[in-house]
This record gives C-alpha cells, sequence and structure tokens, in this order.
C-alpha cells in the first residue's frame, strides 16, 4: 500500500484519486503519526460484510 503525507495528498490529488480506481489499491495518509486510509468502495462494501467472532481473539 503506497502512504503519503497530507502534503502530498493535496499536490497530486486527483492522480492519486485515478491510481487508485485504476488499481483498487488503498491509499494511507500518514499525518503526524497518525493514519487514514482511501479505499475503493468495493473494497469497503467487502470488509463491512465480514463477521467480527471475539472468540478467536481469546487464548
Amino acid at each position: 500500500m503506497k502512504s503519503v503525507t497530507p502534503k502530498e495528498l493535496r499536490g497530486n490529488l486527483e492522480n492519486l484519486l485515478d491510481e487508485i480506481l485504476r488499481t483498487g489499491i488503498p491509499l494511507e495518509i500518514d499525518r503526524g503519526g497518525k493514519r487514514l486510509c482511501i479505499v475503493p468502495v468495493e473494497k469497503l462494501e467487502k470488509l463491512q460484510n465480514l463477521v467480527y467472532r471475539s472468540h478467536f481473539n481469546n487464548p
């Protein structure tokens, strides 16, 4: 996954959005150590369909 700063995002927004749409690969934005992600809707919908199962996290 590609990572950019907010400054890089502002300077190249149109090209970065086109790349996300073309490849389907999310874009990570690092803002002072906090991370955000731009994800194509198709991938987001798949993630939202996943079911959290708490018993997988218990030792």
